[in-house]
């Protein structure tokens, strides 16, 4: 095992220069490739109608659970600290929720109008 010191080797100007250089023409060679995709898919043929339609089915059906469940814990996080300050009569108006429930009324549901 080397116990002696690590040593790491300078970084100077030219290996900077020569990195970004390399950087630069593999980003021209990426874009290149790009717009070969691009020039060959306009003048390619038109794609089937089941190969189309099933990618509409897979774009909305299939993703449709996604979706939902994001968009549901989304709107939770977002009302969760409204609904806090609302239970806590913090809002604002001159009442508090009150917490026993009435008959007919929905359980965990204000009893005022806002």
């Amino acid at each position: 095992m080397n116990s002696g010191p690590i040593t790491v080797a300078p970084v100077t100007m030219t290996s900077l220069a020569k990195k970004f250089v390399r950087e630069w023409f593999e980003g021209l060679g990426n874009g290149a490739i790009l717009c070969g995709e691009i020039f060959s898919s306009l003048f390619t043929l038109k794609p089937s109608g089941r190969d189309l339609l099933y990618q509409m089915y897979f774009i909305g059906v299939k993703s449709q659970s996604v979706v939902a469940i994001t968009g549901a814990f989304t709107g939770h996080g977002a009302l969760l600290p409204d609904l806090r300050r609302i239970s806590q009569g913090q809002d604002g108006y001159r009442h508090a929720c009150r917490r026993e429930r009435r008959a007919g009324q929905p359980i965990g549901t204000c009893a005022h109008r806002f």
